[in-house]
């Protein structure tokens, strides 16, 4: 593998963590640069941007089986993350109020994730 490989995947791992990490969160809980929900959907388009020039550059390289494999475990990678913040904040929202069920937890949180900060 090349090192632009290896940088354009390893940059897709941090941003992806990074996106993870906010995207769940209340707006006054997160850092000025993730404070918009478009900020933070800019860096997983760029995630998702050097992903694919990551497997484009293995692919021509290495090959389909490595790409296809780097590929499938970035995926699962992702929804991993996503699941994993997701019942974290769920479950800071539940231990908050004891009026909060799970499912109406997880739907305001879902909402609050794909909701404009202002509206």
């Amino acid at each position: 593998m090349s090192l632009y490989v290896i940088l354009s995947c390893g940059f897709y791992v941090i941003a992806k963590l990074y996106v993870r990490a906010y995207i769940y969160r209340p707006v006054h809980a997160r850092p000025p640069i993730a404070r918009h929900n478009e900020a933070l959907r800019l860096f997983d388009l760029l995630a998702w941007t050097a992903l694919l020039a990551g497997l484009f550059l293995l692919l021509n390289g290495s090959g389909f089986g490595k790409a296809f494999g780097v590929g499938l475990v970035a995926v699962l990678y992702d929804a991993g993350l996503r699941y994993l913040f997701l019942e974290i904040e769920v479950r800071r929202l539940r231990n908050s109020s004891s009026r909060w069920s799970s499912r109406s937890a997880r739907r305001h949180v879902r909402r609050r994730a794909v909701a404009p900060m202002y509206q």
